[in-house]
């Protein structure tokens, strides 16, 4: 998920006293809460915002929700009532949300609603009449525009019209991305601070990346890997790094197995995050500040959520929760993953992030050849480092 990250990252270490040199990174154990239980929520979105504070949108039987813990506990909206067949969620750099959700039968309507720090947005129609919509995705730039992409398909097995829309102009303007692309199956929009727009897709047997600078014009597509040609029901996820660098999660190869592609140069770089059956199964992407990759998808031979990263170098995976089916996924300004899920009606938030102490300890140092002078530490803010405090 699209995320904006601070120029002003936390401490990480601290140098005091006779050059004492104190690291204490939090062991990483994964914290589950329950976002909000309806009884029948499902398909969350979560996406984090400069703060560290997170927002997520979910649906259940009586419409849309959003829900953030930006006051240090989970508060839930009721934003739209009635049937919406999917949503999605981004953040400006306010922290303020955006989503876009799908409304209509047989015809689709998308709709967008922004948080505009007094409250949200009266509905605005995005574009409406569509066949179909699949793969609905948003991102925000650093003016606060809001990007939208999506295919319009009757469902995932099929293949339609890769399209784009954004509100830059002050109203809602929508084409087919690259002229004339069709996508099978699923696609995905991310978006840069500078407001430049870049698409992946499935199209051809194959994995596609194309990118629109602002204000310039759509590049040629590039071909990104390949794909099983009997794989159906695939999906797809996009983040870019600070750099604007995309980094895509799929199903690809002959074997269909889970894939990440990335190019920080020139050449697009592919590899397998793990072998198996992920044809169908959801996977979501984010990077955090180093430029490393964070995947969550489904083992839906076990049924549970894994979590995947390149952090270490190479990719390793782990089991995380059982989960029904849907997932996404954010990381904060420390690095820490966050992943929302649906589970028996109820959406839950997963995490390694440690939580906040809001203490300090007095440890027996002070200042040297300072007189009444005291330091304490502890992790206040939860970020998983030793904060300090010094007086003197």
């Amino acid at each position: 998920m699209e995320s904006t990250r601070s120029t002003f990252p936390a401490f990480r270490s601290i140098l005091f006293a006779l050059s004492c040199f104190v690291v204490m990174p939090a062991l990483a154990q994964w914290r589950i809460t329950t976002v909000d239980s309806t009884g029948s929520a499902y398909n969350p979105k979560i996406v984090a915002d400069r703060l560290g504070h997170l927002h997520v949108s979910f649906l259940d039987e009586n419409g849309l929700y959003y829900t953030t813990n930006s006051s240090g506990a989970w508060v839930s909206s009721h934003l739209f009532q009635g049937t919406v067949a999917s949503a999605t969620i981004a953040v400006d750099r306010a922290g303020h949300g955006h989503l876009v959700y799908v409304t209509g039968s047989p015809l689709r309507t998308i709709s967008y609603l922004d948080h505009t720090g007094a409250g949200w947005s009266a509905p605005q129609t995005v574009v409406e009449n569509l066949d179909g919509v699949v793969s609905l995705t948003i991102g925000v730039d650093s003016a606060g525009h809001a990007h939208v992409g999506w295919v319009t398909a009757v469902s995932m097995a099929g293949s339609g019209p890769l399209m784009y829309a954004t509100n830059a102009s002050g109203t809602w303007v929508n084409e087919t991305v690259g002229g004339a692309i069709q996508a099978y199956n699923a696609g995905a929009l991310a978006v840069t601070a500078a407001a430049d727009v870049q698409f992946a897709y499935y199209a051809n047997a194959g994995i596609y990346h194309i990118a629109k600078p602002h204000g310039g014009s759509w590049a040629t597509a590039e071909h990104v890997d390949t794909v099983a040609s009997w794989a159906e029901g695939l999906t797809i996820d996009l983040a870019l790094d600070d750099a604007g660098k995309p980094h895509i999660a799929y199903a690809g190869g002959p074997n269909a197995y889970l894939r990440h592609a990335t190019k920080p140069v020139s050449t697009w770089i592919t590899e397998t995050v793990q072998p198996g059956v992920y044809s169908i199964a959801i996977r979501a992407i984010d990077v955090d500040g180093s430029g490393l990759s964070h995947v969550s998808f489904m083992d839906i031979e076990t049924g549970y959520l894994r979590y995947g990263t390149n952090a270490s170098g190479s990719w390793t995976t782990s089991p995380v929760v059982p989960i029904s089916w849907m997932h996404d996924i954010a990381v904060d300004e420390g690095g820490y993953p966050h992943i929302v899920y649906d589970m028996e009606g109820a959406i839950r938030h997963v995490t390694t992030r440690p939580p906040a102490s809001n203490a300090f300890v007095r440890v027996r140092t002070g200042l040297p050849k300072v007189n009444f002078s005291s330091a304490e530490w502890g992790d206040f803010d939860g970020d998983g480092w030793m904060d300090i405090a010094i007086t003197g």
